[in-house]
């Protein structure tokens, strides 16, 4: 039968798995991540030669020579530019990037000292009484951080019931999204109008708003870059003691790329008692990224689950540690993005120094 190959297959990448040597299969090989369409994969072995020359026949000639192999390369082209093949390309990592969400936020009172109080008495708090909402901390001196930036829209405040019972806003307290100030309804002696809670109250919230600050002057026509991504809920005001509220007719908003335009600088500059810088006002989404060159040397295990195309015999080919480097990527293609994977084959030395299977890799054929 005809042993020529032409191999196609899934390959995988997954952090190099820890080795068995009793062979019980009680390590399992660590969870491996498809790489998507692979269009290549080739191994170029790393071989040192070495020679002894003679030195008595005066011709300088070789008198032993033997080779070693000392790793080899290995070069994939992933031709799905996914942001997990990426990041193994640029020696970054994925990550969701969004609102930090917060829950059973601890309530505090801020001191004259301009220190804040954790509140842990069953006492009932005040109304009028500013309150805020701290994370714990343990830097210069402080105990207390406030949460600001809060994104209001998803604010849920509840008393320390076994049944919590959920406050309303604007009914029962007010909630400042910039300062996360809480101010509570009712009389400055008996505090809110909603009766039988139980105290400490404690809240849940995202913290999803944004304040960026357009620089003066004013430009029409250009856009601006917000510093957030999959931006919603867009509000534009001046810097007034009492902010005023600019017309959305105003400016047009793209979104998903965060990025907003005057399109009437007139009409802005002429509004009466306008105080600049203008301050825009939003809420970030969720944005998968991927860091540039953030994580150093990357080290994969790579598994290619493979089948002769000519046979339809399978074949499975491992390589045990590669280490990856960063190669070019070209973006802008007349064709497709692909991203190519490159990376030196080390030796995995947890494994035996085997001379049927060594440690570099091995070929199954299934």
């Amino acid at each position: 039968m005809s042993q020529l190959l032409t191999a196609r297959g899934t390959v995988y990448a997954g952090v190099p798995e820890p080795f068995d040597p009793d062979n019980t299969g009680s390590i399992l090989s660590n969870a491996m991540r498809m790489l998507g369409i692979v269009s290549k994969l080739s191994f170029e072995p790393a071989v040192e030669r070495v020679k002894v020359q003679e030195w008595s026949s005066g011709s300088d000639s070789t008198a032993e020579s033997w080779s070693r192999v000392t790793g080899g390369k290995i070069k994939m082209m992933a031709d799905e530019a996914s942001p997990d093949n990426l990041a193994l390309n640029l020696a970054g990592r994925v990550q969701t990037i969004g609102p930090e969400s917060v829950t059973n936020a601890k309530i505090a009172v801020k001191g004259a000292d301009g220190k804040y109080s954790e509140l842990t008495t069953t006492t009932a708090l005040k109304a009028t009484t500013p309150y805020y909402f701290v994370r714990s901390i343990a830097e210069n001196g402080l105990s207390y951080q406030p949460y600001e930036l809060i994104d209001t829209s998803t604010f849920v405040l509840t008393d320390s019931s076994a049944t919590p019972k959920t406050l309303t806003v604007d009914t029962d307290y007010s909630i400042d999204a910039q300062t996360g100030k809480l101010i509570l309804k009712g009389t400055a002696s008996h505090g809110i109008n909603l009766p039988g809670l139980t105290y400490p109250l404690s809240a849940d919230f995202d913290m999803g708003l944004f304040i960026d600050e357009i620089p003066k002057p004013i430009i029409g026509g250009k856009p601006y870059m917000l510093s957030q991504k999959k931006v919603s809920s867009v509000v534009v005001k001046d810097s007034s003691v009492s902010p005023k509220t600019i017309s959305d007719a105003y400016y047009t908003v793209e979104s998903d790329y965060g990025m907003l335009t005057i399109t009437d600088r007139t009409a802005i500059m002429a509004i009466s008692g306008l105080t600049l810088p203008l301050k825009v006002y939003g809420t970030q989404g969720d944005v998968t990224a991927v860091g540039l060159l953030t994580e150093g040397i990357i080290e994969r295990q790579i598994r290619m689950n493979g089948i002769n195309a000519r046979t339809k015999k399978k074949m499975a080919i491992t390589f045990y540690r590669v280490s990856f480097d960063s190669t070019a990527v070209d973006f802008f293609d007349k064709d497709y993005t692909k991203v190519a994977l490159e990376g030196e084959l080390m030796r995995d030395a947890s494994r035996p120094e085997d001379d049927l299977l060594g440690q570099f890799g091995k070929i199954e054929y299934l």
